[in-house]
């Protein structure tokens, strides 16, 4: 069969991978045949072209140029970002969220201190790691709804069509690995660089997140390839290409395919590595509310700082001193009330009516006095000796048990109020109750519990990598065995 034969045979999908293998992204077959450059190769190559006037490494120019370019960004303007970012809180205006790259979100949360000149060159460094990382998860991202789109379709292998944009993936792979060996530069020269708790937080969790994102979607695009790859013979069978027909376009499937899960495993290896890189080299350069550093850490715009947690714990328990005292008060008004409103005998009435009587006569312990006829000047009391007596003795057995009430009511208060003498101890001099437990005793606990959960995040994301790791070998072997295969035909 001619050579014009077998392009007619091909149907069009298997052709533009035909056209792909032979021109990717060149014109001329010399450069075709020549073999890629490995992606350490190309960076060799790279750094190489770019060093040959300087006499140091050229990523050691690089950091000097990175360097110098933080050192002039305040020169540059007449105002300085951190004094910009005072009069936009003083005027009380939400801040702009200009991004994450570079100097912008570095002052967006430094709003008050100014970190010297090796922090900000930290932060820069790596808001680039970041910032390419996101790259490549955004190209990783792309290449995962290509493969999920024709997955979810049912599409045959032999009509998905070519994938063109390895180009920008292997550029932010290439710019990633170079940012990396640029924080690696930095943290070997400057190894006693303090970061502030806040800017260490939000790279570890922004690059688990992204490492373990990359991870999961270069999984899913493993497992969805591996088991369509065994089912291309069937559908080669099912096709109306002829033997020859046939196996070129499985020489060419399986050699996109190759190509595809390459590119996911470097990018894949890629973020992994800067994920590593960036929480071993932040583990040295960040101390973790330490009690003589808490007033050096920045204030930020966003979230509390540990200074701010402890006046809310010393406001909290300030407010429930406060409140048990009131409520202890509004007890004893309380009970003082219930007193005075006590159920009162007839003679008692009519002595509070009297405003002639002397209402200290009423609480008099001896019976002569109310029988006086000065004190109680009423005739129709006075006509009746006896009654009068048995009244005032009825009386006066009424205020004892009074009293004796009182005298149990004022126990049990006084017993109330020593014990909360003995919960809270003495207040100040000024009637507040001081907060004096240690200021590290309130932050080991949160502190502890943040640690377990960054242990637990790195056990599962090492899992994770293990499970890529045997899904690569397996599927390492399957394309061997039909590399194999296609040979032995």
């Amino acid at each position: 069969m001619s050579s014009d034969a077998i392009d007619e045979a091909i149907p069009q999908p298997t052709r533009k991978y035909h056209e792909s293998i032979l021109n990717p992204h060149v014109d001329s077959m010399d450069e075709v045949q020549r073999p890629p450059l490995t992606l350490s190769e190309e960076l060799a190559q790279t750094l190489g072209d770019s060093a040959r006037g300087s006499g140091q490494s050229p990523l050691e120019d690089y950091l000097s140029e990175l360097t110098t370019e933080v050192e002039s960004d305040a020169s540059e303007s007449g105002v300085t970002p951190q004094a910009a970012a005072k009069d936009e809180i003083a005027s009380g205006k939400e801040p702009q969220d200009e991004g994450t790259t570079g100097a912008n979100r570095l002052y967006e949360k430094h709003r008050l201190d100014e970190l010297p000149a090796e922090a900000k060159l930290l932060c820069r460094i790596a808001d680039g790691i970041i910032e390419d990382m996101e790259k490549v998860h955004s190209r990783v991202v792309i290449l995962h709804d290509f493969i999920k789109a024709r997955n979810d379709s049912k599409i045959s292998l032999l009509d998905w069509g070519l994938y063109k944009d390895y180009r920008a993936m292997d550029h932010a792979t290439f710019s990633l690995q170079k940012t990396v060996e640029t924080f690696r530069i930095f943290k070997n020269r400057t190894p006693e660089v303090i970061l502030s708790a806040f800017d260490a937080h939000y790279y570890k969790h922004r690059s688990i997140a992204l490492s373990t994102s990359t991870s999961t979607k270069v999984e899913y695009a493993f497992n969805t390839t591996i088991p369509r790859v065994d089912m291309l013979d069937a559908e080669l069978e099912k096709s109306l290409l002829t033997s020859e027909g046939q196996e070129t376009a499985k020489e060419m499937v399986i050699s996109e395919l190759q190509k595809l899960i390459n590119h996911l495993d470097k990018a894949r290896v890629q973020v992994n590595d800067a994920n590593d890189v960036l929480l071993n080299g932040l583990q040295r350069h960040v101390v973790f509310f330490k009690r003589k550093d808490v007033e050096h850490i920045p204030v930020t715009w966003k979230g509390w700082t540990q200074k701010n947690w402890q006046r809310a714990v010393r406001l909290c328990l300030s407010s429930c001193a406060w409140v048990i005292v009131v409520a202890i008060c509004a007890m004893l008004l309380q009970n003082l009330l219930d007193g005075k409103l006590f159920t009162s005998t007839p003679r008692e009435t009519a002595v509070k009516a009297d405003p002639i009587v002397n209402p200290d006569s009423v609480v008099n312990p001896d019976p002569v006095v109310n029988l006086d006829p000065v004190v109680n000047p009423d005739p129709v009391a006075n006509s009746d000796p006896l009654a009068n007596t048995t009244t005032s003795f009825v009386s006066l057995d009424v205020f004892n048990d009074r009293f004796e009430h009182l005298e149990e009511l004022y126990a049990a208060h006084g017993e109330r109020i020593d014990n909360v003498w003995d919960s809270l101890g003495p207040p100040d001099e000024d009637g507040y109750y001081q907060y004096s437990n240690d200021k590290g005793q309130t932050t080991e606990e949160p502190r502890r519990s943040h640690q377990t959960e960054l242990d637990q995040e790195t056990k599962d994301i090492q899992q994770l990598r293990k499970q890529i790791h045997r899904v690569d070998l397996r599927l390492t072997r399957r394309l061997d065995r039909l590399q194999r295969k296609v040979g032995g035909r």
